[in-house]
């Protein structure tokens, strides 16, 4: 039948058998094809890190600024200015205190302080009265400063440890304006809640120090 031209058909066991070359083609692009999943993955994995290290990279950065500029003191704080040479600011008078920030600048100021009844006022209020012809009942406090990250920038007993510090230059102003009264510094360590300041307020007149404890007002 062969030589007839007829060709025998192939047996069903025979028909899914692919040949040799077939095979190998078959065997050669499988592999490929896995090769070429693996590589994908790899690539996907490795955009993966590179954008999670990258998101890394730029949370440090956030934080490291957010940790360099200091926490935001902006807002009113409630002062308790203790008495000259006292060595708490218990039973001081209580200033309102407005802070403005911007970056690690500071702008302060403070509300009418009532110096009426203050003896260590007496005598400056008695010059005030001879060289002016009015009373002198009030002043205010007034500032402009930085958050420092010194440890030497405050000396205060009961400062909490960490590097956060405010350094202001105070500056004492009557209601009217004008030449400043007396000028100093405000210098205090900041909680780590940023809600408190402790610290101390040297004017040059008193040449001493006062307890100061600030604590954020709502």
């Amino acid at each position: 039948m062969r030589a007839l031209g007829v060709v025998p058909r192939t047996t069903p066991g025979e028909y899914g058998t692919l040949p040799p070359l077939l095979r190998g083609g078959a065997a050669q692009g499988a592999m490929a094809a896995s090769g070429a999943s693996a590589s994908r993955r790899r690539a996907v994995a490795a955009i993966g890190a590179v954008v999670l290290a990258g998101g890394g990279f730029v949370a440090w950065r956030w934080q490291e600024g957010r940790r360099r500029q200091g926490p935001n003191l902006a807002g009113r704080w409630r002062a308790s200015v203790g008495k000259r040479g006292a060595a708490t600011a218990r039973d001081g008078e209580i200033v309102i205190f407005m802070i403005a920030q911007d970056g690690t600048k500071l702008r302060v100021a403070s509300s009418a302080v009532d110096i009426e009844r203050d003896p260590d006022w007496t005598n400056y209020r008695d010059f005030w009265k001879q060289r002016t012809g009015t009373p002198l009942t009030r002043v205010f406090y007034r500032g402009e400063g930085l958050i420092r990250g010194e440890e030497d920038d405050v000396v205060a007993a009961d400062a909490p440890p960490g590097p956060q510090r405010i350094l202001v230059s105070v500056r004492v102003d009557p209601p009217e304006g004008g030449e400043p009264i007396d000028t100093g510094a405000l210098r205090g360590a900041i909680d780590p809640d940023g809600n408190r300041i402790r610290g101390r307020l040297w004017l040059n007149s008193e040449q001493t120090e006062r307890v100061v404890d600030l604590r954020r007002e709502p």
